[in-house]
């Protein structure tokens, strides 16, 4: 018959081929270490089915690999009826270790195909869920990336925009400046002596007895006499607004003149008399 034995302990399950091994009247073998640990016991109890070994053959030590001289002496002198019944209860033990075992695997390889199939349906499911946030991550990567283009076009448009405010920016920069320099050529020019004229003040329509300002000639380095001008004009001048303007004229017309040796005493003169 073929097989192997295995230790029926089951934190053992060693498999029996060679050394000593403990039988036991209820059809249990152990190994050689398990079968010590249970003559050790005050109590002999058989670990796989709790029978009570408190025989004296209840439990007995074997050779797995027998010599010829024990094959030769072990069955020698006994009656033909006894050696049968010894060789069935022999070979019912071995069926029966044999059946056990068959047993054992079975329910085992039971568990593993239960296990097997929970891990099949668990791993089903997470490939399914799996499955679904692939395909929203996929989604929201396809916004992600139109809003990027989309982003990347407006950008795009606002740096032209700028670009176009950055060349108006600076021609109208450069427009200034020319304006500028044009405002500061025109201030510098000299005075002349026609640029001083009554009509460049404006006196209002019945104002009287105005005094006309005297220019200054050619031969003559005083100044233009703006303080008195500007003292008779306003004794014939009641409006603020009269007044505000001449002396706003009166000062343009001293700032214009750069060679006037008293240009600072004129314009405080000025100012002194129409506040």
């Amino acid at each position: 018959m073929n097989g192997e034995l295995y230790c029926n302990s089951r934190k053992c399950r060693k498999p029996l081929t060679n050394g000593q091994a403990w039988v036991t009247s209820c059809s249990h073998i152990f190994c050689k270490e398990d079968g010590e640990n249970i003559i050790a016991q005050e109590r002999k109890i058989c670990p796989s089915c709790e029978h009570q070994l408190n025989n004296k053959l209840d439990i007995v030590r074997m050779e797995m690999n027998p010599s010829e001289n024990y094959k030769n002496m072990v069955l020698c002198g006994q009656r033909p009826e006894a050696i049968m019944d010894i060789c069935s209860r022999a070979l019912n033990f071995w069926t029966f270790q044999n059946r056990q075992e068959h047993m054992y695997k079975n329910n085992k390889l039971s568990k593993f195909k239960d296990k097997f199939e929970k891990l099949n349906v668990y791993s089903t499911k997470m490939v399914s869920n799996w499955q679904l946030e692939s395909d929203a991550l996929n989604t929201k990567l396809h916004h992600a990336k139109n809003e990027l283009q989309t982003s990347n076009r407006r950008c795009e448009e606002l740096n032209a925009m700028l670009q176009e405010k950055s060349r108006q920016v600076q021609s109208l920069q450069s427009s200034l400046n020319m304006q500028r320099y044009s405002t500061m050529c025109h201030a510098e020019r000299p005075i002349r002596d026609t640029d001083v004229t009554f009509s460049n003040f404006d006196i209002p329509v019945g104002m009287s007895n105005p005094v006309t300002p005297s220019p200054r000639s050619k031969n003559n380095s005083r100044p233009f006499e703006a303080k008195t001008f500007l003292f008779n004009a306003g004794s014939y001048c009641n409006s603020p607004g009269i007044v505000e303007d001449l002396h706003h004229r009166s000062y343009s017309i001293c700032e214009r003149s750069n060679s006037c040796p008293d240009h600072q005493l004129c314009i405080q003169n000025t100012c002194g008399m129409l506040s």
